[in-house]
């Protein structure tokens, strides 16, 4: 009996801030790989969430939202999303179907012309269908010529099948990139440092967060049995968001440090030990060095 061919390749997941790429990356690969908030500019880095089928495996990448760079570190994401477009096997443009198509969305598809322009397929993917309204649809699907248009929601898995089916009728017979069981690119030392900037982002009012940089500082088996020390710095901007973080009393980091800890167990199956600390690192977003020692450039 002929044996059915495995397919893999690499999907790039665009589109402007808080569109719902994060929360789409999560449920294609089945875990929780990035994280999530309300809040723009959740993601600042390329985060693979890997989903592995019996015939397949696909790597979808998630992308920072489209910005207009005004410092050192919006420069590193638009770098991101430009290489991840240009090295993908497919794009796909994911847009809120809830509402009018921005002009955020029309500068995030501009950004796109040079891969209309290639042999990369890119698709449209309207997003948080239980909410779309279908006299929104032409405003997005008039930004650009996309291959195909879904209409998805990345809670209910609506349009999921259709996607996973067009992605694996337009890849090739390839090798599985990563083993089995893997969901993510990502170490357990990111991870940590994500959901505490996770938990900061959904704790506080947008000013802050967007000052804060969270980094795991070491990482190393505890001093009780099967416990797992992450020493992890939370780096702000200014004196008084570092007060604003700590809280009356400390009341606020500590709520910070035992959600963040809760759900670092639940990801490593594991005990952990959570040492947290701030710092202030006035203007750290246009400092390259510190980018580049927290592996942004």
């Amino acid at each position: 009996m002929r044996s059915i061919p495995f397919k893999s390749g690499f999907a790039a997941v665009i589109g402007k801030p808080n569109a719902g790429k994060s929360t789409f990356v999560n449920a294609m690969s089945k875990s929780k790989v990035a994280i999530t908030s309300s809040k723009p500019q959740t993601t600042r880095h390329r985060i693979m969430g890997i989903r592995t089928d019996e015939d397949s495996q696909i790597i979808f990448i998630d992308t920072p939202g489209i910005i207009r760079a005004e410092n050192a570190l919006d420069s590193f994401m638009e770098k991101i999303y430009k290489e991840e477009t240009k090295e993908a096997d497919v794009v796909l443009f994911l847009v809120d179907g809830s509402s009018h198509a921005s002009e955020k969305d029309a500068e995030a598809a501009k950004l796109l012309s040079e891969i209309f322009k290639s042999n990369i397929p890119v698709f449209l993917l309207i997003n948080k269908s239980d909410k779309a309204k279908k006299e929104y649809f032409e405003d997005y699907i008039n930004l650009g010529p996309f291959n195909k248009t879904f209409v998805i929601s990345s809670i209910t898995g609506e349009g999921f099948d259709e996607v996973l089916k067009t992605l694996k009728n337009i890849f090739r017979e390839g090798p599985a990139y990563f083993p089995k069981g893997t969901v993510t690119d990502q170490t357990p030392e990111f991870f940590a440092a994500e959901i505490v900037r996770e938990n900061i982002l959904k704790m506080l009012k947008e000013e802050v967060p967007h000052g804060v940089f969270v980094h795991t500082e070491e990482t190393r088996a505890g001093k009780s049995e099967g416990t797992t020390y992450f020493q992890i710095t939370i780096y702000v901007e200014r004196e008084t968001h570092k007060k604003i973080i700590i809280g009356k009393n400390g009341k606020l980091l500590r709520t910070i440090g035992i959600r963040s800890r809760k759900e670092i167990e639940k990801h490593l199956n594991g005990k952990v030990y959570l040492d947290l600390w701030i710092k202030v690192k006035e203007k750290w977003k246009n400092r390259a060095d510190l980018l580049k020692s927290w592996g942004y450039v």
